[in-house]
């Protein structure tokens, strides 16, 4: 199963910085997810919430965290705008790496640029109603893995979305008996701000 280590290992150092990312290495984890918008200058930066002037004075750019991580990558698009801008950039990252979005539209944008990219959508307790949908709009898309919070999670769920072959990640678990609980559901991964509680 796989450890991600949630905008870094973010209930230990600032989340989303270059610190909260190596953290999250030193601790094991096997990849580390960011956020990632676009500033008013047209740079990518890593950065949970919008900032409607578009300034992101304390945020890494994701050309910073390219040179300074060295395990797979977790990028969650927080907005569209630079989707082809992002698969430039990332295309040497010598590690694996997947976009994920609460936003399908973004993931099909991705894919129609770029047929192979590993997708992931991502699915709050807000989207619970849409659920069934946005599964066989993932499996049409071709989507690599969904990352439901993990309080959406059913027995007869994880069932289904095994049998159209999705990888599954949860999101996200800080305490080791909730870890045990997704794991017996079967997860493939979990998203954790705690990779230092968290052990298989």
């Amino acid at each position: 199963m796989l450890i991600i280590g949630h905008r870094g290992a973010a209930g230990l150092e600032p989340e989303n910085t270059i610190g909260s990312f190596k953290k999250a290495i030193e601790l094991g984890v096997d990849a580390v997810e960011m956020d990632l918008r676009l500033d008013r200058n047209g740079v990518i930066v890593v950065a949970h919430d919008a900032d409607p002037e578009k300034i992101y004075p304390r945020s890494a750019r994701l050309t910073e965290v390219l040179k300074a991580v060295n395990v797979a990558l977790h990028l969650e698009i927080k907005e569209s705008g630079f989707e082809k801008q992002l698969l430039e950039m990332i295309k040497d990252f010598p590690s694996e790496v997947l976009i994920s979005s609460f936003k399908l539209k973004i993931l099909r944008k991705i894919r129609s640029l770029d047929r192979n990219i590993k997708l992931g959508l991502a699915i709050n307790q807000k989207m619970n109603r849409y659920f069934s949908f946005l599964i066989l709009l993932s499996h049409y898309l071709r989507i690599y893995s969904i990352h439901p919070h993990y309080s959406l999670l059913t027995a007869a769920r994880m069932w289904w979305m095994r049998r159209l072959g999705f990888q599954i990640y949860t999101f996200v678990i800080n305490e080791q008996n909730l870890f045990e609980d997704v794991k017996r559901l079967g997860v493939d991964g979990v998203f954790t701000d705690h990779p230092d509680v968290i052990r298989q």
